[in-house]
């Protein structure tokens, strides 16, 4: 097929992408399919900021027993401690409840 034979192909397709999309409620399927016909990869840009990387390690426990939100934890770290959040101190001691929550993002102690 020769180069002009593809870019009709090509716009045929995004014009019946176009109306598809137009007149159909699921994007995430359409997306999908416009992702294939372009030949993009299927990769999320999502920011990764402090607070994710908190999240996506699950220390919602240790911060709860602690009484420092993620936001406010993300803000420490952010700022290097400069403007420091206080926490509540929890009854069991720092380095046990620690200990319960090393993961592949904060492998140690």
């Amino acid at each position: 097929m020769c180069l002009r034979g593809k870019v009709l192909k090509y716009r045929d397709k995004r014009k019946k992408l176009i109306t598809d999309i137009e007149n159909d409620e699921n994007e995430e399927t359409l997306v999908e399919q416009i992702r294939t016909l372009l030949n993009i990869k299927s990769t999320s840009f999502i920011k990764t900021d402090y607070y994710r990387v908190c999240k996506q390690a699950h220390l919602e426990g240790i911060v709860k027993k602690f009484g420092l939100k993620l936001e406010k934890l993300g803000e420490n770290l952010h700022e290097n401690y400069k403007k420091k959040n206080e926490i509540d101190q929890n009854p069991i001691e720092s380095l046990a409840t620690c200990k319960e929550f090393i993961c592949k993002q904060f492998p140690n102690t």
